[in-house]
């Protein structure tokens, strides 16, 4: 009889990381599971590593390719070996939480779903600090139910990063839309992550972090993404062309254009000067129009601020190098800070990093005043243009809201209400620029 679940595991250099993530393995809560463990021409001694602990656990099954051929050929041979009803798809060099596969997987029984999806601890190993990573809270009255694409078709696209190991998927499923990694040197997940939301009846989002992801370890793909920046165009044009050929695209292409935007943007942000002209250029001249992105207009989009950033790119002078993505922003600034003087509203900001500086001289641009800044890093605390900057422990006035630019606050921020038994309500900046809501459904109480 086979195993309820499949671990398939490309093994390519992870060093020192390859233990703990077996061991965390196979400490899970749930057993019944195999580990596909296929060593990709791997010279750090990874081989023999697979074999001594398939040595000790028969759930260990070490495979070897006859020589090095990529993560994303590695993967799709995992699924054809597979023989669990699920299979999850790992990287190496992650560790997992104990009931990791436990809570996944109950959650696909118990729903008969296609994807299970859980959040996950951004862990930057050249600091060793980790933060959780989750979907916007704005879309979990959807997300936390059983839902489809049909039900979040404008941001089906922005809820999950595509990266496999936060999600189990019901192997029927996979194989019976013939569901492959792109044979890419990076960005190959990007397909496979994205499309296969499109396709699934059945998504259940797990509130729980279940997945530590390494970052900064050396040994990623995504480490590579920016001097192959090519590699997510071909990543955008097979989506496309899955839209296209499903007639599909008319239903999902707001969602579409924002990922792609999105992710040029993103990915320009890391390059040296010459290369993100190059590839700025390349995008402006050939590639907006090959995924169906030429002559666009605003209601096309359903946030201001992402309609002119692809003006810039697709329109306007990208190749020039002088994307100010601050410019694009003012449409959203301007709309909240004039919100801001309408309702007589005392606002402090969360964080004092890069976008809680840029809306800090947003405000003094607009002539709203910050009582605070709060921020957890001691370092920051003292004045910025005359505005303290301090924990919000220590917060010593009254105010209306305390904007979070970044989402990825919001958890913390209604834990530090708890701890001084405040009610003070949350405004969620990044879902008013990014997703194009109204001010009151950004409003957390």
């Amino acid at each position: 009889m086979s195993e309820q679940v499949t671990i398939i595991m490309p093994v390519y250099n992870p060093g020192k990381y390859l233990r703990p993530c077996l061991d965390s393995l196979l400490a899970q809560t749930m057993e019944d599971f195999r580990i596909i463990a296929i060593d990709d021409g791997s010279t750090d001694g990874s081989w023999d590593i697979l074999r001594e602990y398939a040595a000790l656990d028969a759930r260990v099954l070490p495979q070897k390719n006859p020589y090095n051929i990529g993560a994303a050929r590695t993967r799709n041979i995992g699924i054809q070996l597979a023989q669990g009803e699920y299979v999850v798809i790992l990287d190496a060099d992650d560790y997992f939480e104990p009931d990791y596969l436990e809570c996944l997987w109950t959650a696909c029984k118990e729903n008969d779903l296609d994807i299970a999806i859980c959040d996950f601890y951004w862990r930057d190993e050249s600091t060793a600090s980790e933060f959780e990573y989750y979907p916007s809270c704005r879309f979990r009255g959807v997300i936390d139910q059983v839902f489809q694409y049909t039900d979040m078709k404008d941001y089906i696209f922005q809820l999950f990063i595509s990266v496999p190991f936060i999600k189990m998927y019901k192997r029927d499923f996979l194989l019976s839309f013939s569901l492959q990694f792109q044979d890419i040197s990076n960005s190959n997940d990007i397909y496979f992550g994205q499309i296969s939301l499109i396709y699934a009846k059945r998504i259940l989002h797990i509130n729980k972090a279940l997945v530590h992801y390494r970052y900064n370890t050396g040994c990623q793909i995504s480490t590579n993404r920016y001097k192959n920046p090519e590699c997510a165009f071909f990543a955008f044009l097979n989506i496309y062309k899955a839209l296209v050929m499903n007639k599909l695209l008319d239903s999902v292409k707001r969602s579409f254009y924002v990922l792609v935007v999105t992710s040029v943007l993103g990915i320009a942000d890391k390059m040296d000067s010459d290369t993100k002209k190059t590839f700025l250029e390349n995008w402006n001249k050939n590639c907006f129009a090959l995924v169906g992105m030429c002559n666009l207009k605003n209601e096309e989009f359903y946030a201001d601020y992402i309609y002119e950033a692809w003006k810039y790119l697709a329109v306007g002078g990208a190749w020039s190098n002088t994307m100010d993505v601050i410019q694009m922003k003012q449409n959203a600034y301007a709309s909240f800070f004039e919100e801001v003087r309408k309702r007589s509203c005392k606002v402090a900001h969360w964080g004092y990093g890069k976008l809680g500086k840029q809306f800090a001289c947003q405000a003094v641009k607009y002539g709203v005043e910050i009582a605070e800044i709060y921020d957890r890093d001691s370092s920051k605390w003292g004045m910025y243009g005359g505005v303290p900057i301090k924990s919000f422990l220590d917060k010593s006035c009254n105010i209306d809201f305390v904007v979070m630019t970044n989402a990825i606050f919001e958890k913390d921020i209604k834990l530090q209400c708890k701890k001084i038994q405040s009610n003070i309500k949350i405004f969620d900046f990044d879902a008013y620029l990014n997703f194009g809501l109204s001010w009151d459904e950004c409003v957390v109480l």
